[in-house]
């Protein structure tokens, strides 16, 4: 039975309202922004885009701060003609009702994207306060002259004024993350002379003005927030120091509110940093910006724990907590953590793989919330008549497949040949950091539970355990297991594969070559040199962590290193002996290694023997995750949850 008793004092403050600016907010618990890239450069609103917004004004969230989000200013944070705009009042109109409907403050972000774009914009030249790029590997951008910089402050004045004409509650100012205004106030990327430069004061010039000026213009009646940096986490970028300054700056100049971020562009940690990081690890920017300021300071950084939201405010860290990814896995966490049901809250993990990476495309998704920015097209529908169903496999696709399908109404047994449910996922569990990967598991398996799904574990379903149970739709959710490379010695005693090893089955040596430099390769090498091991990583790309993402690996990369992991690319093995390894590298030269381990991560097959035996057997057969092909979680839980809810 859920722990419901006392809930409602346990998070006191963060479920007490508060008033900024003349705005009366019902709690403390913010939607930090998210960019979506649910709308487009002509300033369309995509009906995605308000489902998943609506999503989280029902799921009980105090305010919601759109992304960049338009009025000048484009997801795509790009500034565009303000008359490609005029169709988005009415979609926006709509929208702000909605989320009033239901008695949440929304606002809306400008920006302007500076020196740093992620992809190419047609017609768009990067500008910057210098012609400083922001990596060696990134184009010089154009230094804006004075008129250039005028004309941008009376831009972001009118969006502002377009803002409070739709109806907005408020406007925030984005001056962090190394765009346009953080690019100013930053000493690392603003090396000019002149009022727009040289101390904070001018540095900061440009976003004070823009704030100075929306104030004399609108007057009292729209609240105002700047979210800038605590700390840049670059050498010689903004630092808490200063940043404690530019505040007193800020609200000197008329902001209501302050919302402290960190991080730019190449910078570690990045600016949205995956598991590596602690939870809340910029709150300490946070509570050292409200020791300066008088105005509301909200906090924000890899908080997905309303308990940890409830700390950060009763210790006086903070007066608001904002949350974004968390809020994207699970959309009612608000109303959950409120009735104290926490068990009930499907929990971020900080993978990153759905909202910052996106590796399933360019727009935004979830891993551990499939139906995240596809509410409407992933919504539970009772089935007409239900049905019997088996799902052969425990792993993340199989379980999520059983959840949704007994959702539905289905009669769902759920057979696991191992004696825990998990499967791969339970390996993805045990290298460093990723023990928050776990609370999937627990959140799933309490479903299944609830759902009364009927679980067989430690039983290998067969082609004769089907003929018996003769259900109506057969899952298989089987997974695969790992490859083997054609190398000679391959099958010697001192070989061993990445998934044995993280489970504990086998012991390596001290010396130690890890082959593979993928996700498991990397993670693996980070798992043994945590245990002492010396290891060298061998990849026969030209690259490492090419399925991983990009804040991911980066943060990886910075523990191998740290960790003395030695990685060589463009690399081959090409003979394993007792002794140790032979190898080739780019320019064919061979390379001996005297070790006393080798680990092969190499990838995974197929394991779907099964799909050719029951094919007769039920009315549907649907092979799902790594049954079907080989790939990451993201899409074995998509799968999941599609066939689930078709079933």
């Amino acid at each position: 039975m859920t722990e419901t008793t006392g809930h409602e004092s346990a998070l006191s403050k963060l479920f007490s309202p508060t008033t900024i600016g003349g705005m009366t907010v019902k709690n403390r618990l913010a939607m930090a922004p998210i960019g979506t890239l649910y709308s487009s450069l002509d300033g369309a609103v995509r009906q995605e885009f308000k489902d998943f917004i609506i999503a989280r004004a029902q799921g009980g969230v105090g305010m919601i701060m759109l992304a960049d989000a338009g009025f000048g200013f484009t997801s795509l944070e790009a500034p565009v003609d303000p008359a490609l705009l005029k169709g988005m009042v009415e979609a926006a109109r709509e929208l702000v009702g909605v989320v009033h409907d239901h008695g949440v403050r929304i606002g809306v972000q400008l920006n302007h994207c500076g020196r740093q774009l992620d992809f190419p914009i047609p017609g768009y030249e990067m500008v910057a306060p210098s012609p400083i790029p922001w990596s060696k590997r990134s184009g010089v951008p154009r230094e804006l002259s004075v008129d250039e910089i005028e004309e941008l402050i009376e831009r972001h004045v009118d969006a502002a004024e377009m803002v409070k004409e739709v109806g907005f509650d408020f406007v925030e100012v984005k001056a962090c993350h190394g765009y346009l205004l953080s690019s100013f106030i930053s000493p690392r990327s603003n090396q000019r002379d002149g009022q727009y430069g040289g101390d904070l004061q001018g540095r900061a010039r440009f976003a004070l003005e823009i704030i100075g000026r929306i104030r004399r213009r609108l007057g009292k009646g729209l609240p105002i927030s700047c979210r800038f940096n605590g700390a840049d986490h670059v050498e010689g970028g903004l630092t808490l120091d200063e940043s404690r300054k530019l505040a007193r700056l800020l609200a000197e100049q008329g902001v209501d509110f302050v919302s402290v971020s960190a991080g730019v562009y190449g910078s570690y940690p990045v600016i949205v940093p995956p598991f590596h990081a602690p939870q809340g690890c910029f709150v300490h920017l946070a509570e050292g910006i409200k020791g300066a300021v008088g105005v509301p300071v909200v906090a924000v950084g890899r908080i997905k724990d309303p308990r940890m939201a409830e700390e950060i405010l009763q210790s006086g860290k903070a007066d608001i907590v904002a949350m974004a990814r968390g809020l994207l896995a699970d959309p009612e966490l608000p109303i959950k953590a409120q009735r104290g049901t926490f068990d009930e809250i499907r929990g971020c993990i900080g993978c990153n793989q759905g909202c910052q990476d996106k590796m399933a495309g360019l727009e935004t998704t979830c891993l551990v919330n499939p139906a995240a920015a596809r509410e409407k097209n992933m919504a539970i529908v009772p089935a007409r008549k239900p049905k019997r169903v088996m799902v052969i496999g425990g792993g993340l696709a199989g379980m999520q497949a059983a959840m949704n399908a007994a959702l539905r109404g289905h009669r769902v047994t759920l057979y696991e040949e191992g004696d825990e449910l998990g499967g791969q996922w339970r390996l993805a569990s045990i290298p460093p950091c990723k023990e928050e990967f776990a609370g999937l598991l627990g959140y799933l398996s309490g479903q299944l539970q609830k759902l009364g799904v009927r679980m067989r574990l430690g039983s290998k379903a067969t082609a004769e355990t089907v003929e018996k149970e003769s259900p109506e739709v057969v899952v298989i959710a089987t997974g695969a297991v790992p490859s083997k490379p054609e190398i000679p010695g391959v099958e010697g005693r001192n070989v061993a594969t990445a998934w044995d090893v993280l489970a504990g089955k086998v012991q390596v040596g001290e010396q130690v070559v890890v082959v593979g430099g993928n996700a498991l390769g990397l993670e693996t090498a980070d798992f043994l040199a945590a245990r002492g091991r010396n290891v060298e990583v061998v990849e026969m790309l030209e690259h490492v962590g090419r399925d991983l993402g990009p804040t991911v690996r980066w943060h990886l990369r910075h523990r191998l290193a740290e960790a003395g992991v030695r990685v060589l690319t463009s690399t081959r093995v090409t003979e394993i002996s007792g002794e140790g390894v032979l190898l080739m590298d780019r320019e064919g030269r061979s390379i001996h290694r005297a070790v006393d381990s080798v680990v092969l991560a190499v990838g995974s097959v197929s394991r779907n023997e099964l799909v050719h035996e029951v094919g007769g057997m039920a009315r549907e057969v649907h092979v799902i995750g790594d049954a079907s092909k080989p790939r990451n979680a993201l899409f074995a839980i998509r799968e999941g949850a599609e066939v689930g809810r078709r079933i």
